[in-house]
């Protein structure tokens, strides 16, 4: 099918149970709503990311800042997930958002990134 693609899984982390850590905020992001042109039985995907931390930096990030940073997990979400075939699972959509943190403040450590909240229409 003429460059489209599948996803490969990400180093898994399916089967693992996570418990919040006490002391742990998070960043919240709800509402992504990201295009599939390439997948033919569906419009979008739709979910909510949330950012746990512990370091203070996070909670004293200002609004402008919280907004590029979606920005930014938007665009490589957008990027990855165009030519796909099926929507991503959201282990990979975890691994992705959490990729796109990593690149755009590599030196705000954070706890981990769970995705929440997702629709496939």
């Amino acid at each position: 099918m003429g460059g489209l693609k599948t996803v490969k899984n990400p180093p898994s982390i399916s089967g693992q149970v996570f418990f919040t850590v006490p002391g742990s905020k998070a960043l919240r992001f709800d509402d992504f709503l990201i295009p599939l042109p390439a997948d033919a039985a569906h419009t979008c995907i739709s979910f909510s990311v949330a950012i746990r931390y512990r370091n203070p930096v996070w909670s004293t990030m200002p609004d402008q800042e919280k907004k590029w940073l979606r920005a930014r997990i938007y665009d490589m979400l957008v990027t990855r997930m165009q030519k796909l075939e099926n929507p991503p699972s959201v282990d990979v959509v975890a691994y992705w958002t959490n990729q796109a943190i990593k690149q755009a403040l590599s030196n705000r450590p954070f706890d981990e990134v769970v995705v929440d909240n997702v629709f496939i229409l």
